[in-house]
């Protein structure tokens, strides 16, 4: 059987980027974003957790603010990992292939403007290393 795992994403993000380095040197940045959807009369948010890894993670370190609209393309991960109580805990992730940071309101011109990508989308493995402290991403596979 098939499956298809792409998300295409647009919303504000919550926090500021939270950069920080896999144990062997890897960028990873965790992005906080909510969606908003008018629903009749009532507004529904949805807030999801975001993981950009490599020099793109640096990039949103740089570029993005609390507040800024992004378009995000990527996939869902589950990341688990065991709590305090050794308790197995799971959250269900976007892990970004593509981040695109739309223009601010107060800029004339152009709609979107990209973030420097220097390097192509990974694809993962299903497991992610838990957010603190910081451990390897998975490897990309080749298709």
């Amino acid at each position: 059987m098939v499956s298809l795992n792409t998300v295409v994403l647009l919303g504000h993000l919550t926090r500021e980027p939270q950069l920080r380095y896999s144990t062997s040197g890897r960028p990873l940045c965790d992005l906080g974003l909510a969606i908003n959807r008018r629903r009749r009369e009532e507004d529904e948010v949805c807030f999801l957790d975001v993981q950009v890894t490599g020099r793109q993670a640096e990039n949103c370190k740089s570029y993005l603010r609390r507040g800024t609209t992004v378009l995000i393309h990527g996939r869902l991960y589950t990341h688990t990992w065991t709590d305090r109580h050794s308790q197995e805990q799971r959250q269900l992730r976007v892990l970004a292939e593509h981040v695109q940071l739309m223009a601010s309101e107060n800029r004339r011109g152009d709609d979107l403007r990209p973030l420097p990508v220097e390097e192509p989308p990974l694809a993962i493995q299903p497991e992610l290393p838990p957010p603190f402290p910081a451990a390897d991403p998975p490897e990309a596979e080749s298709f």
